[in-house]
């Protein structure tokens, strides 16, 4: 025997073509109650049965109006495949991934299709984030470095997937942390995407549990790109309205620069009546929301006391150890010991007890600190390297062009042309003046990179 299950929802979502770009590439598509192909964009409340909702994000790319007819169509697409969302048994994770799996790829082959009908098109490709949310379970599918996050004011901000980016990459790898990663100068190269033919989509699947009061946030890059995940979390703990929060989000999205098109999705999840296979009601007929309400006292309660006794359990045992020396720095931040510990102090450290402690110096930089360092000295060696070759090769062109010159002005005088011998001189000698220019140029160039060298190679020098 099988039943209906009930859930409440609220949703909202907005598009905003930033303060830089001219137009829009961003699209999306919400889907609050499958069952009904209820299409919604509006900020209101709704109730879903066994089919959910679902949310979409495509960030088009291509230039001109390329990218925004890629997202249209990925946008099209996935709202065609699940417009027979009535004859779509959900089953289990397997059976959900495999429908948002041949959303990706139906998409991706319209794509191009299109471009190859239209060549003004080619090229032209796209991002798609699809979220299905069924009952209090999300399943995600995605191509691309548009983001799916979970917030719960009681929790904080979350990233739900892994953005297929360059940059991400060095973020698994370790060589980069997540907020160098957002303002790393090569952020905009992604790893796949829609409309290639060469490289067709892979995309990942995660699923996840929800709970009453959870909320998913979808977005463009045009919103990470432009906060921190922290900048996202203060804006979000500002208002419990989630309208507002996608209207304050785009707005300081703006304010920090708008440099991208930016698109904002948000599901709330309010109330559910799940009932089991069998017609047994799992949840008791009491708000849920009370229920999770005492539970989260009491968890707060442990946490305080277990707070509490491990503070006093702390200060005895420290009472009766020896007194450790320490060091405060300017950021208030206080160090137990110097073993295995560098920081930077900019300014004359005060020190509650000296003895047997080693002060840092100017010359201690982090790990993390030394890494970057070292990465930096390799990058600027390899531009030194370019530059340099760019340079010889000027040099080599100004020396032919010099032997031009002295060829021409031999010739001249054999043949005694007064016009030909100008219009060569003024030629050859324009040729000179431009090359002259590009070499003091990179020249310039690479005098600067070789003081930057040097001044790395003192910092390491100094750590060693």
């Amino acid at each position: 025997m099988s039943s209906k299950n009930s859930t409440l929802i609220r949703l909202t979502a907005r598009t905003d073509k930033g303060e830089v770009r001219y137009h829009n590439e961003d699209n999306f598509l919400v889907g609050a109650n499958l069952s009904t192909q209820d299409w919604a964009v509006q900020d209101d409340v709704f109730e879903t049965d066994d089919l959910g909702s679902l949310l979409v994000v495509a960030d088009g790319m291509g230039g001109a109006n390329a990218g925004e007819v890629a997202s249209q169509i990925a946008i099209q697409e996935v709202k065609n495949y699940f417009s027979i969302a009535d004859k779509i048994p959900p089953q289990s994770d397997t059976v959900f991934f495999k429908h948002l799996n041949n959303a990706v790829f139906q998409a991706h082959k319209s794509i191009i299709s299109y471009a190859s009908d239209n060549p003004d098109c080619n090229g032209m490709g796209t991002t798609l984030l699809l979220v299905w949310v069924v009952n209090t379970r999300a399943y995600i599918g995605w191509s691309g470095d548009s983001r799916c996050y979970k917030y719960n004011p009681t929790i904080g901000l979350k990233l739900l997937i892994d953005d297929h980016s360059l940059v991400w990459e060095m973020v698994k790898k370790g060589e980069l942390t997540e907020d160098e990663a957002a303002v790393h100068e090569e952020r905009n190269i992604i790893t796949q995407s829609l409309g290639a033919e060469s490289y067709p989509p892979k995309p990942d699947f995660v699923s996840l549990e929800l709970v009453e009061g959870d909320r998913l946030l979808l977005c463009s890059d045009g919103l990470n790109s432009m906060l921190l995940d922290s900048e996202i979390k203060k804006v979000l703990d500002q208002s419990n309205d989630i309208g507002t929060n996608s209207r304050q989000l785009i707005e300081a999205a703006n304010l920090a620069g708008g440099e991208d098109n930016v698109t904002v999705i948000i599901y709330e999840l309010l109330e559910t009546n799940k009932v089991a296979a069998f017609g047994k009601i799992t949840e008791t007929n009491q708000p849920h929301s009370t229920k999770t309400t005492s539970y989260y006292w009491v968890w707060a309660l442990l946490v305080l006391l277990l707070f509490i006794g491990s503070g006093i359990g702390y200060w005895w045992w420290n009472k009766s150890q020896i007194s450790i020396p320490k060091i405060i720095v300017k950021d208030s931040t206080t160090i137990n010991s110097v073993k295995d510990t560098a920081v930077i102090i900019k300014q004359p450290p005060i020190f509650a007890d000296t003895s047997g402690v080693i002060a840092p110096t100017q010359n201690m930089v982090s790990k993390k600190e030394l890494r970057r360092a070292k990465q930096d000295k390799r990058y600027a060696e390899e531009q030194q390297r370019v530059n340099r070759m760019i340079y010889d090769r000027f040099i080599a062109e100004r020396d032919d062009i010099e032997s031009q010159m002295s060829e021409s002005n031999k010739l001249t005088k054999i043949t005694n042309d007064k016009a030909t011998e100008n219009a060569a001189a003024r030629t050859l000698a324009n040729r000179k003046k431009t090359l002259d220019e590009k070499i003091s140029v990179q020249d310039l160039m690479i005098k600067e990179k070789q003081s930057e060298i040097n001044q790395l190679n003192l910092l390491l020098k100094n750590d060693n």
